[in-house]
This record gives C-alpha cells, structure tokens and sequence, in this order.
C-alpha cells in the first residue's frame, strides 16, 4: 500500500548512505524555519505535488544558485515547468513517469465497476434497509474513451479491456507516439 510517510522514511533511509543533509519539509511552517543558508545550499529538491511545492520551488529558483536537480515523486508536472524561471534554467528535472499507472488504471477500474453495477443504489438500500431489485448493466459491453493515451491511459485501458473485456479508444495529442503495446 502507497504511503507518504513511508516514501519518506524510504527515502530518508537511501538518502542517510549518501547525502550529508537534508530536511524533509511538508509544510510551509517548516520551510519557514529552515535557514538562509541552509536553503541556498541544496544541490537538489525532491518535490511530492501538494500545497507548497511550488512556493518552496519558486523561492529555491531566487535564492539557490547551487541547486543542481529537481525531481517530482508524481507524474504530472505540469506546474513545475510552467513556472517562468525554472523553465528558463539550465536545471534537469526528473519525475516518476509511470509509477503510478498500473495503481491508476485499477481505481478506473473499480470506478467503471462502481457506476455498472449501481453499487451507490445498493449502499443506499443498506443504509434504508429496503432490498429492491436493481437492474445490473454489463461492463463488457460498454466503450470506454481516453483522453490522454500515455502511460496512465494506457494502464487504465489495460485494466478494462483485460478484466472487464471493454472496447477501449484511446486519443492522443501525437499518434506518433503510440506505442505497439498501446
């Protein structure tokens, strides 16, 4: 099971072998408290995408010249390059492309089987105690469309044609790029 707080701890267990300091920040509070000094001498940041990421991304990008790497522990990064000064740095940034399909294309999974099978109607009679019969749809026989045919859309498309036997389309800004598999 995914946890943030065992990321870290993982990544604070790897990081004591090679790294002299780091400070696992999760709030601006926390950043706040970190010194002047201290911040200006990070050589790289590990960004998990929340409410402060792109406060402390935007104040490293003023203060810190040695700042060497940035990598987001999600996929989408979307907000990092499209904030103006690291777009125009020379700094590489990396992120977990395709760590989270395959957990991804289960939870479309579960929600396709969720709305097929009116599982909200049967918590409802659970909760009335009234049992009526509710009419079941069958998944197999559904089309499901993705927009976004990557990694993540591919893993989802996965999921249904494989466990649900769904007829899948899949769009893609660049049909290029589709892969055999895909």
């Amino acid at each position: 099971m995914f946890s943030v707080d065992l990321l870290i701890k993982s990544v604070q267990t790897k990081f004591d072998a090679f790294v002299a300091h780091y400070d696992v920040v999760i709030t601006t509070e926390e950043y706040a408290a970190i010194s002047d000094d201290v911040k200006k001498s990070y050589d790289a940041i590990l960004i998990q995408m929340g409410s402060i990421a792109m406060d402390v991304l935007a104040d490293q990008m003023k203060i810190n010249s040695n700042l060497l790497w940035v990598h987001a522990l999600s996929a989408g990064i979307d907000g990092i390059v499209a904030n103006q000064q690291f777009k125009e740095s020379p700094i590489p940034l990396t992120n977990a492309k395709g760590a989270y399909s395959e957990i991804l294309g289960e939870f479309i999974l579960a929600g396709v089987l969720y709305h097929t099978k009116h599982i909200e109607k049967f918590v409802q009679q659970k909760q009335d105690k009234s049992w009526t019969q509710i009419p079941i749809t069958y998944a197999r026989k559904k089309t499901l469309a993705i927009i976004g045919f990557g990694d993540i859309g591919s893993a989802c498309a996965k999921a249904v044609k494989m466990g649900l036997g769904m007829r899948v389309i899949g769009v893609k800004r660049n049909p290029k790029d589709v892969t055999a598999e895909q």
